[in-house]
């Protein structure tokens, strides 16, 4: 018997979705991850072949290896640039604020760095992870590329597509993957500690603000002290060996608590913000909590499998060739200046 209740309602075919999606999903920015780490150990290995003046070889690196695929990834997806890199404005306040946070963190990541160097130094001597400028000329080009390159190309990866693929895991989820994900990119044993901890706090300023810009001002302040350094060894306005752990060890105990002061202040002052105010997009309401898969635990272990395994060959690898850098420089043109740092 016919029965007219058995019949389902009309519904209408919801219409397909175009323009640009929101953000990318984990799983598509592990791929852009991947990719970029590839690319760049690859890439970096073959421009340092050519023996190219480093300024000049990590431009191209930033630029070709990690913003270009990261550029490119929006493209081909289809993503909202906007959103996915969190282009939102910022304020005077929060610039200063970010800048403060670069200044506070260094004298830690440096201890850290120590820290790091102490346990390393057992397999062989250190060489400099940034060779020393050899003319005026490229002291100054150091100031300049070191500042400002890696804080633009390396934030639009790491806190922009990253970071927005993960904000749906909440604040310190977020924050500490972003941090893993900032130290792996580095690939480097003896940045593990420093980049980590650096990822973390920028990862925390860029989820509290939602402004990118914010994490790029703190990116460029801290590398421009490191490079500010390095420029005034080389003009013998500071020595070599102006690091001491006499100070530097309560040095960085007391920018730590101040740092810490200076995240808590920001989390209070964009949690406190009015509605109107210009330097925060309210967070996109899809930022929920969500779990991690075993699949995504998996290929977090196969990269930091990689990691471990890439950081060991290049650290063995660099102290057997400058053990006998006359050896190999024929195949590598600045051997030389690379083991003398």
């Amino acid at each position: 018997m016919y029965d007219a209740t058995q019949i389902k309602p009309y519904a209408p075919t919801p219409a397909i979705e175009t323009g640009p999606t929101r953000h990318p999903s984990r799983a598509q920015a592990y791929l852009l991850f991947l990719l970029v780490l590839v690319l760049n150990a690859i890439g970096q290995t073959i421009i340092a072949g050519f023996g190219m003046p480093f300024p000049i070889a990590v431009t191209l690196g930033e630029v070709l290896f990690i913003l270009v695929p990261v550029l490119l990834f929006i493209q081909i997806g289809n993503f909202d640039l906007r959103a996915t890199l969190h282009l939102n404005p910022t304020t005077p306040q929060m610039l200063l604020l970010s800048v403060l946070v670069a200044l506070l963190a260094w004298p830690l990541a440096e201890m850290l760095g120590y820290v790091t160097d102490l346990v390393l130094s057992n397999i062989g001597p250190l060489p400099s992870p940034v060779p020393k400028p050899t003319s005026d000329g490229e002291a100054l080009s150091y100031l300049v590329v070191l500042t400002v390159v890696p804080g633009v190309c390396e934030e639009l990866l790491n806190r922009g597509v990253m970071q927005r693929a993960f904000e749906r895991q909440g604040l310190w989820r977020t924050v500490f993957y972003i941090a893993i994900f900032f130290a792996l990119f580095h690939l480097g044993l003896y940045t593990l500690l420093f980049t980590s901890m650096l990822g973390g706090v920028l990862a925390y300023v860029v989820f509290k603000t939602n402004s990118i810009y914010n994490s790029i001002v703190c990116h460029t302040a801290f590398n421009g002290v490191t490079a500010t350094l390095l420029v005034l060894t080389y003009f013998k306005q500071i020595p070599d060996n102006f690091e001491s752990t006499d100070w530097l060890l309560p040095l960085a105990a007391v920018t730590t608590l101040l740092l810490v002061t200076v995240l808590y202040y920001i989390g209070r002052l964009t949690s406190e913000r009015k509605a109107d105010e210009p330097y925060i997009a309210p967070v996109d309401n899809s930022i929920v909590k969500g779990r991690f898969s075993f699949a995504e635990m998996a290929l977090l272990t196969v990269i930091a499998v990689i990691f471990v395994m890439v950081s060991l060959i290049g650290e063995v690898g660099t102290r057997v060739v400058c053990a006998n850098p006359h050896q190999y420089e024929h195949i590598i043109p600045n051997i030389v200046q690379i083991c003398q740092g």
